[in-house]
């Protein structure tokens, strides 16, 4: 079901960047540098919060401290909300792209939408490279006679918390098999129902049962750009439904083998206010083709495979590359 460890394995042995030293300022507690860190450092990388010394700097979203050295900006995405000055919002980054020499895009959606709202900088090299994680992270799959659906992230309104807690009361009632949602992260939307249990914000350690038991998930949220959340989702095994709203999570499902992009869904076209119900509202058909999905994904006791693309020694690798690339003369 997953790709063999030997395809990476062999991609760690050509491994030469000659013991590189990477300054890291915005971004040295992110997430994925945490991950791609130890892989750096079996190769003889090291990263550090001060230049001296550094061969390269690297910067999540925006460059903070001024260097000489050659730069890769690693940009989440852009900010779009009509409802703000996301004009002014953007000039970090704007500033940061102008002088970078390498820029890493999450997803080929967000390099799209970082051209439309970004100055362009045609001397940068480019690459888009998705987070990464661990396969099966979280341990083996663990069945039950329940059909666990999990839902994870750092809920905002347009992650449409409320439009799938709806898919799922819907779901629930067109089937007389059990079925428990399970909910994780800080929100203020809450249903009261038995078969509901939300868990507030846990870390990696503590989610990891619920990874374990997880039979289908939902990331439906429009424009996101590769939400980590999802990257670790899949990476447990466990299949993801999202729709054919524009986005990076339609984007990655493509990718995957079974996952679904539920249709109904898109409107490119739309008046961009993020936090608005009408934005955020789900049409009936989008949401009859998640309920059958769904239902589809209980009856058939799917399981996702992890791709290359999103193993995370694969990613560091991907990102070292690139590091070595703009220090070459």
């Amino acid at each position: 079901m997953f790709m063999k460890l030997l395809e990476v394995e062999n991609l760690i042995q050509e491994w030469n960047f000659n013991y590189m030293k990477v300054f890291v300022d915005c971004g040295h507690d992110h997430v994925l540098m945490k991950r791609m860190i130890p892989y750096w450092n079996k190769c003889g990388v090291s990263v550090s919060p001060l230049p001296n010394g550094c061969d390269v700097h690297l910067s999540f979203t925006h460059f903070i401290t001024h260097t000489n050295l050659p730069k890769v900006l690693r940009l989440d995405g852009v900010y779009y909300d009509c409802a703000t000055d996301y004009t002014s919002r953007n000039s970090n980054l704007d500033a940061s792209t102008k002088i970078a020499n390498g820029i890493i895009y999450q997803s080929a959606f967000a390099k799209k939408w970082c051209y439309r709202y970004l100055s362009d900088n045609e001397t940068a090299k480019t690459d888009i490279i998705y987070n990464g994680i661990n396969p099966m992270w979280c341990g083996l799959h663990i069945d039950n006679d329940i059909f666990d659906i999990l839902l994870i992230s750092n809920w905002r309104r347009w992650k449409r918390l409320r439009e799938m807690t709806e898919v799922f009361l819907e779901f629930k009632r067109t089937t007389s098999d059990k079925v428990h949602l399970h909910i994780i992260g800080n929100h203020d939307y809450k249903v009261d129902d038995r078969c509901i249990t939300y868990y507030g914000e846990l870390s990696h350690e503590d989610s990891k049962h619920l990874f374990q038991i997880a039979d289908a998930s939902m990331h439906i949220a429009k424009r996101d750009w590769c939400p980590n959340s999802l990257i670790e989702t899949l990476g447990a095994g466990v299949p993801v439904l999202t729709t054919d709203a524009e986005g990076g999570a339609k984007e990655i499902i493509r990718i995957v083998d079974e996952s679904f992009i539920c249709s109904g869904d898109n409107n490119e076209n739309e008046k961009l206010y993020q936090y608005t119900d009408e934005y955020n509202k789900l049409s009936i058909n989008a949401k009859n083709n998640l309920i059958n999905s769904l239902n589809n994904c209980k009856m058939n006791k799917y399981r996702s495979c992890h791709k290359l693309q999103f193993n995370i020694e694969y990613v560091a690798w991907r990102y070292l590359r690139m590091l070595e690339s703009v220090c070459q003369k």
